[in-house]
């Protein structure tokens, strides 16, 4: 057979913006709600727009409306695969840049969710038939999998959001096979807490940190359990990052979204820093089309952190009287801005 031919190149390798993906998962009260939106915070820091909570655990997030600032959107049954995708697809489609799912264990568990299509293709070929079930059982598969494939690509492709996935755990254990008892003679191995679901996902994502009970936000570092040490990564460039006792907070968040970011795109400034900024000028006589000239840009939400700096300084050189209005902001000559 003939090789096919083709072309490549090859650049300097250079860091660029890529996906962002963390996953949380705990038991209920280990602070994975609380946390996702400490996360969230941190990272809009870093890359702006704003954080949508899509929230399958009856409007949990909102216990915390008070302390964050974002988009709710409340997620009732089915769960399925493909309900998960319209719900973030709603989400992008609104401009979101930071989706976090809580929880995404009821696409594996929820009523509607990958199980519960499972158990109803059976039910309706088997019945009670067990024998039948089991024969079943690969074909009653095919769909709901599939569909979970689906929303997977859906979240590793859209690496412009930045996704923080949270899932429910639960204390496992699972019976050793007849013949393969452990050296001290156990029929029972001891799992610890595991992510409630089967999806690859945890795979795919940048970091997965996992919460104990009643931990309050401070993830595990060094588990004892060699199955819950699987369930955490914790990659290179994050070393240090978190340390034991500490609980997940905004700055590790903004360390994330700016490692994320990348050498080639400047971090975006806050919403409210771009606002304050602009206000303090015009109160100072500058009008935004000679702001938006000096920094060369079209309109304030394209600005970048080093803008509201060089904007930062303009301003105050006109407030200790070292540059008039006019020499720190000349004044645009008609038909130019734009």
């Amino acid at each position: 057979m003939q090789s096919t031919q083709r072309t490549f190149t090859d650049i300097p390798a250079k860091r660029d913006r890529v996906p962002l993906i963390i996953g949380l998962s705990g038991p209920s009260g280990s602070g994975k709600t609380y946390s996702a939106l400490e996360l969230a915070t941190g990272i809009q820091s870093v890359v702006g727009g704003d954080i949508y909570g899509v929230d399958t655990e009856s409007k949990r997030m909102l216990h915390y409306a008070d302390y964050f600032k974002f988009r709710h959107v409340p997620f009732t049954p089915p769960f399925g695969p493909l309900d998960y995708m319209a719900a973030f697809q709603h989400c992008i489609a609104k401009g979101a840049k930071i989706i976090i799912a809580d929880s995404l264990s009821h696409e594996h568990d929820g009523e509607g969710g990958v199980l519960d299509q499972i158990d109803a293709f059976l039910t309706a070929k088997a019945g009670d038939d067990w024998d039948k079930r089991n024969r079943y059982l690969m074909l009653a598969n095919a769909k709901p999998k599939a569909e979970r494939k689906k929303l997977n690509q859906f979240i590793v492709q859209n690496g412009d959001v930045i996704w923080i996935l949270c899932y429910r755990a639960q204390d496992k254990t699972k019976p050793v096979k007849k013949g393969q008892q452990t050296a001290d003679g156990e029929k029972i191995i001891h799992l610890g807490w595991q992510p409630i679901t089967t999806s690859p996902l945890v795979f795919d994502m940048t970091a997965r940190y996992l919460l104990g009970p009643a931990c309050e936000g401070r993830p595990m570092t060094n588990p004892q359990e060699e199955a819950e040490k699987l369930m955490i990564k914790n990659p290179r460039q994050f070393a240090g990052w978190v340390k034991p006792d500490q609980q997940i907070n905004a700055e590790l968040g903004a360390k994330m979204a700016k490692w994320a970011v990348g050498d080639s795109v400047k971090s975006a400034p806050s919403e409210s820093s771009i606002n304050e900024m602009m206000e303090k000028l015009e109160k100072l006589g500058v009008t935004a089309d000679r702001v938006f000239a000096l920094v060369g840009r079209c309109e304030a939400s394209e600005m970048t952190v080093d803008d509201i700096a060089i904007l930062a300084t303009k301003g105050k050189a006109i407030v200790n009287k070292r540059q008039t209005v006019d020499e720190a902001f000349p004044p645009v000559e008609p038909g130019s801005a734009g």
